[in-house]
């Protein structure tokens, strides 16, 4: 058997367009069935966008800092949260990031007072795992009542 560059003829001729579009396709298929088996993740060829969101309302404001409930936006391609404050008095509200959801920092991210009936949209400029909202009374002895949505898309 002659060899054609060290191989038997067999490897060397060229694949059919029929049998290369059959193994594009079988190909395909293995890979979304081993991401959907493996990694419990659809194939990015039948994604469909998902969509989050949460809310907290009549949140009780009070001179010591609070937060909103932390959520887990590795998963979630773009956020934002939405304050609105539906009480008499100012609060002051800013977003923090966690890697782990027990060290928090605003890492750059502007506090801001939102005065009573105002709406503030915080969206957040770096990443890490876990997010929230931190707010509190701006006036000591002042309370008020806020709204928090969360909302995403994956």
């Amino acid at each position: 058997m002659r060899k054609i560059n060290g191989l038997p003829p067999d490897y060397a001729r060229p694949v059919p367009q029929k049998d290369r579009q059959y193994s594009d396709l079988l190909l395909g298929a293995l890979t979304a069935a081993s991401c959907i088996l493996l990694c419990r993740q659809h194939h990015p060829s039948c994604y469909k966008p998902g969509f989050t969101s949460v809310v907290e309302h009549n949140l009780p404001t009070r001179d010591e800092e609070h937060h909103s409930k932390a959520i887990d936006i590795s998963r979630i391609r773009t956020f934002s949260f939405l304050l609105l404050n539906d009480g008499p008095n100012p609060v002051i509200a800013q977003p923090e990031l966690s890697a782990d959801g027990e060290t928090w920092d605003p890492f750059g991210e502007l506090a801001y007072v939102i005065e009573p009936g105002g709406k503030r949209l915080f969206v957040l400029q770096f990443f890490l795992r876990y997010a929230r909202l931190k707010f509190r009374n701006k006036y000591l002895g002042r309370d008020t009542v806020i709204t928090v949505w969360f909302q995403g898309q994956s």
